[in-house]
């Protein structure tokens, strides 16, 4: 009977910490920015691709690389023109969508001009047959359906089976050896024979020979990986220590209870304090931030205040829960 007590005490604990995790205002704003995202870019591209079943009405000639040309053709004036008015609102959430727009438009628009294909006529250094490109695949469905392919042999193997014998299972079955006439014609003696001669012959012992290598290859290749990866463990258990010690000579490390050492500490002394933390209790603690200048990005080194803060906040964050959050995005996404 206590036991069952005290897992009603933790699963009411549970619901309360989902509840207050699920009910936090920024999670709620990021989840409508996403969902905007959605609606305007992200599943029509799905709808237009077929991906998870999606675009059922949309018409199958369109879904060509050609028709993924024109969507993006089409769409990127169109989220141009609304994170432009989204940037000049009022309203800090629309600010923050208009932010995120321009990030969603300079990563397709690089990585669009990456490709000859999606590349203005201009300055075409690739000459493309158009008409071929109507008949190329857009995804990766082949290899998804071998991949399926093998998950329901595992589930009829019971899952013991071993990778090369499921690849062994696939190529008999891809050739149709057993059930194509030039074989299922022959009699019991001459099958017999022939299934002697795919088991035993010269030709499958080079086969077999050379798929040896290969595993001999991958298997040495593992050790090096596993050895290599021991190394680095080793080099950055000495970091972290080589980090520690330059904390404790500066009255560190930085725990919640002595955080005011961070006022009497120089630049350096900050950034050996923000390494410290960055290998020990906080992977995402940041010393610099990007910033877009004449059109590209750069980064930007912190100022001692900003790193000062960023540090405090990974080791003893304070929040203004009655802070709005509009107001927050409206002072730092400024037109």
């Amino acid at each position: 009977m206590p036991c069952r007590k005290e897992e009603k005490k933790l699963a009411k604990k549970l619901v309360l910490a989902v509840s207050t995790y699920i009910q936090n205002n920024w999670l709620l704003c990021c989840a409508k920015i996403y969902s905007k995202l959605g609606d305007a870019f992200i599943f029509p591209l799905m709808d237009l691709l077929g991906i998870d079943d999606r675009g059922r009405n949309v018409d199958r000639s369109e879904r060509t690389w050609l028709g993924v040309r024109k969507f993006f053709e089409r769409k990127l004036p169109e989220l141009k023109q609304v994170r432009d008015e989204s940037m000049d609102s009022d309203d800090g959430k629309s600010r923050l969508y208009g932010a995120v727009l321009d990030e969603v438009i300079d990563t397709l628009e690089r990585q669009l001009s990456e490709m000859a294909f999606f590349r203005s006529g201009e300055g075409m250094d690739v000459e493309i047959d158009e008409d071929k490109m109507e008949f190329s695949p857009l995804t990766n469905l082949g290899c998804e359906s071998e991949f399926a392919k093998l998950d329901v042999r595992i589930v009829a193997s019971g899952g013991s089976t071993s990778v090369q014998t499921h690849s062994r299972k696939n190529i008999v079955t891809t050739n149709w050896l057993l059930s194509d006439p030039s074989f299922t014609t022959l009699s019991n003696v001459e099958k017999r024979n022939k299934w002697k001669w795919a088991r035993t012959s010269d030709n499958v012992s080079d086969v077999k020979e050379i798929e040896s290598n290969y595993l001999h290859t991958v298997k040495m290749t593992k050790r090096l990986a596993l050895m290599k990866k021991a190394e680095l463990k080793k080099k950055e258990l000495t970091r972290t220590m080589k980090l520690h010690d330059e904390c404790k000579a500066q009255q560190g490390p930085v725990t919640p209870s002595n955080v005011g050492i961070l006022e009497d500490l120089t630049e350096k002394e900050l950034l050996s304090e923000v390494g410290y933390l960055r290998v020990t209790v906080a992977p995402d603690i940041r010393q610099r931030r990007r910033e877009k200048h004449d059109g590209k990005f750069r980064m930007v080194k912190f100022s001692c205040d900003e790193l000062r803060q960023s540090i405090q906040n990974a080791v003893k964050p304070e929040s203004n829960l009655d802070i709005d959050i509009d107001v927050l995005l409206r002072n730092v996404l400024k037109p």
